[in-house]
């Protein structure tokens, strides 16, 4: 406790130590708690193999009310950044659109009272809500379930759950749903992802957000699980410092801007990035 603390202020009476003591306590027990959290988080980062992120990422999702019909952020419908977005003037007014893990039908209700015909799919058990909410909507839209990896096995090789989104089907418009990239947790299958988007329907612009990048290094108490990981040779000590878990997100990979705009620009899409009021950027294909 400073000095300046009124619970030690000099002259001041009105507090018994007994008070102060308990405070100080209280102010010991959070930070223990807290060094506690990071480490669960740190176990789970560094101890689960790569095939298990997605599903655990997906159960997190599918256990949060608030993405489905009837949820709190379902019924925000589009946030105002991300009609900002779709003012840019390369987004289509009309036409079909491709919505990546769409969730529980925020983003498909949302474009579909726009007027776009939206496909979308989504690899958790949210699919339930997402087929609801296409069949609810005013537009022709349809559901389907699967995950980006998927997404791109279908663009890249015709197979797979999601091949009927594969060439000759047609998009005006990419929505990689609300933060969904940031869930692709390795750097190369990133660039995978934009890449056959780009192939595959060269002259559709994407929307896409991401959680953006905290500065300062992790708790002490992570830092020590992730050297004992690296050391023991865990499946996830190898995974980019960018990479985290939460407790309401799972799996995540923390962006910069100057990241967002090399992996556009490799996949060859023009960005335009805004990281405020959340990291997000419309990418526009070259010479298109």
């Amino acid at each position: 406790m400073s000095e300046s603390d009124p619970l030690r202020r000099p002259g001041s009476s009105a507090v018994p130590r007994w008070a102060s003591a308990l405070m100080s306590m209280h102010r010991a027990l959070e930070a223990l708690h807290a060094q506690g959290a990071a480490a669960t988080l740190e176990l789970l980062r560094t101890g689960l193999p790569a095939s298990a992120r997605g599903p655990f990422t997906d159960a997190i999702y599918a256990r949060q009310p608030t993405y489905a019909p009837g949820g709190a952020r379902f019924g925000e419908g589009l946030f105002d950044w991300e009609r900002a977005a779709l003012e840019h003037p390369a987004w289509p007014r009309a036409g079909r659109v491709l919505l990546g893990r769409g969730g529980g039908g925020r983003e498909l209700a949302a474009l579909s009272d726009r007027g776009h015909e939206v496909v979308a799919f989504e690899p958790s058990a949210l699919i339930d809500e997402l087929s609801r909410a296409a069949r609810a909507a005013p537009t022709r839209c349809e559901a389907l379930r699967g995950d980006y990896d998927a997404l791109v096995q279908a663009l890249t090789t015709g197979g797979g759950p999601l091949r009927s989104l594969a060439p000759p089907a047609t998009f005006d418009a990419v929505v990689l749903g609300w933060g969904s990239l940031t869930h692709v947790v390795e750097p190369p299958a990133q660039a995978a992802l934009l890449s056959a988007l780009r192939r595959a329907y060269p002259a559709a612009p994407v929307l896409l957000s991401v959680m953006q990048r905290l500065e300062g290094a992790p708790p002490r108490a992570a830092r020590v699980v992730r050297d004992v990981a690296r050391g023991l040779g865990w499946p996830g000590a190898s995974l980019p410092e960018a990479v985290a878990v939460t407790p309401l997100a799972g799996f995540i990979y923390r962006f910069t801007e100057a990241e967002i705009r090399a992996l556009a620009a490799a996949a060859g899409y023009d960005a335009a990035v805004r990281m405020k009021p959340y990291a997000h950027a419309v990418l526009v294909p070259v010479g298109a």
